[in-house]
């Protein structure tokens, strides 16, 4: 998960744009990640925060972190965009599409076999891996705009788009999110 952060103007909810905090960017991530994925900042010298697992309360707390360490007397820093690049998605039960360790995926016109990790009891893939795999299986990403914040999501993996054997955990997915009050657009 990378953050972008701004000094922030609370009254209108917007970013300021100028001075920029000290540190305007940074990444957490798992310290252990599954051979090959490449997950690295997209901005240079940027070092990424370790932790051994990557779940919501580690997450806040990056984030609680990240926006407190500016010591300055400028205003207080927010948060500007939050985006997740490299993730894992567990594939479906009953997708027969796969053997038990890879599964088949098309990048550019060519097929290649693509591992897939066991764990609790589920498969699971990964992504991007290196320059071959370009984009994880989805990608993730909430700004801040005027008062809103726009959560995109990129399903970048056929198993989950319409018509594939995933579609009806992302419709929960979306469900969900709906439920806690977010507008599809």
């Amino acid at each position: 998960m990378e953050i972008t952060a701004a000094y922030w103007d609370d009254e209108f909810d917007l970013p300021l744009p100028s001075p920029r905090p000290r540190r305007e960017h940074g990444m957490l991530r798992r310290r252990r990640l599954p051979e090959r994925l490449y997950a690295n900042s997209r901005y240079r010298n940027e070092l990424p925060t370790l932790a051994e697992e990557f779940d919501a309360a580690t997450a806040a707390s990056f984030i609680k972190d990240f926006l407190s360490s500016d010591d300055s007397d400028e205003p207080a820093v927010g948060w500007e965009d939050l985006a997740v690049n490299a993730t894992a998605a567990r594939l479906p039960d009953d997708d027969g599409r796969h053997e038990r360790s890879s599964i088949r995926i098309e990048v550019a016109g060519y097929h290649l076999h693509h591992p897939i990790e066991r764990h609790a009891g589920s498969d699971w893939v990964y992504g991007p891996i290196g320059a071959s795999i370009l984009h994880a299986p989805f990608e993730f990403e909430i700004q801040r705009d005027q008062g809103e914040m726009v959560f995109d999501m990129a399903i970048y993996w056929s198993t989950w788009s319409p018509g594939g054997p995933g579609r009806a955990d992302v419709e929960k997915g979306l469900a969900a999110l709906a439920e806690d009050g977010w507008v599809q657009d």
